[in-house]
């Protein structure tokens, strides 16, 4: 399964076209019905490195179940713990820590209601998606998260500068040097018009435009979901997790 390209040959693969964009090409794969686009990601990225390596054995290190999808801290673990075995390096780049706790989401429901009573959008009451069991009480994540208005929500995410551009600085050199990306996302309808839920989805970062800003991105969804573009603004939006899957030798040649 090991790669068997090195990281020096891979600043060829970069293409520039006339209108800025910078981007390489990453072999498709589709992940079909399952919810597989944890492993089938991993497997375009590390097809890419010459690994003939396919999704249901990543699925099977990672415990992806079928119907469900993959844990993004089992996929991570199985990762690192697997970088010798696939001939990789595995780096997180970035990580989106902002709703890891009931606290966090009572900061966001703060902040949030702040900027939606100057549009007279509806407020967020975090006790509108809890609910109890055996007298614990639970947070319903996915509800809330689906009732947000994106525009909002991109517009807090965008008051995170240092998050921002430590996250574009990493696509940029990432893709300069040839290295496609993990990009982990939510699915918001405004954004992705392909889901009217919300949700999580894993994709792949190919590339920018240099003239714009925009993210170059690719679905593992079959023919014609190879080269896709979203504005900058609503993929740093979207962003949850960045992670770099590097081959571990410098050249093959």
């Amino acid at each position: 399964y090991k790669t068997s390209v090195g990281s020096d040959d891979l600043v060829e693969r970069v293409k520039n076209d006339d209108d800025g964009s910078r981007y390489v090409m990453v072999p498709m794969v589709d992940q079909g019905a399952k919810g597989y686009c944890v492993a089938a990601t991993v497997e375009r990225i590390l097809r890419y490195y010459g690994s003939n390596i396919d999704q249901h054995v990543i699925a099977k290190l990672a415990e992806s179940d079928s119907t469900r999808g993959t844990s993004l801290n089992k996929i991570v673990d199985a990762l690192e713990g697997n970088q010798a075995k696939l001939g990789i390096r595995f780096k997180q780049l970035y990580r989106y820590e902002d709703l890891e706790s009931v606290n966090d989401f009572k900061k966001l429901c703060n902040n949030y209601n702040s900027l939606a009573r100057r549009t007279k959008d509806k407020k967020l009451e975090l006790n509108d998606y809890t609910f109890v069991v055996d007298k614990v009480k639970y947070l319903d994540y996915g509800s809330l998260m689906k009732s947000l208005n994106f525009d909002i929500f991109r517009q807090l995410r965008e008051k995170d500068r240092r998050g921002s551009r430590a996250f574009f600085d990493e696509v940029h050199g990432s893709i300069d040097d040839g290295i496609p990306l993990c990009w982990s996302t939510f699915i918001f309808p405004a954004v992705d018009k392909s889901s009217s839920d919300f949700g999580m989805h894993m994709r792949i970062i190919t590339g920018y435009n240099t003239k714009t800003g925009d993210i170059i991105y690719t679905d593992s969804w079959g023919a014609g979901h190879e080269k896709k573009v979203m504005k900058a603004e609503d993929a740093w939006g979207i962003t949850v997790n960045l992670i770099a899957l590097e081959p571990r030798h410098k050249n093959s040649r």
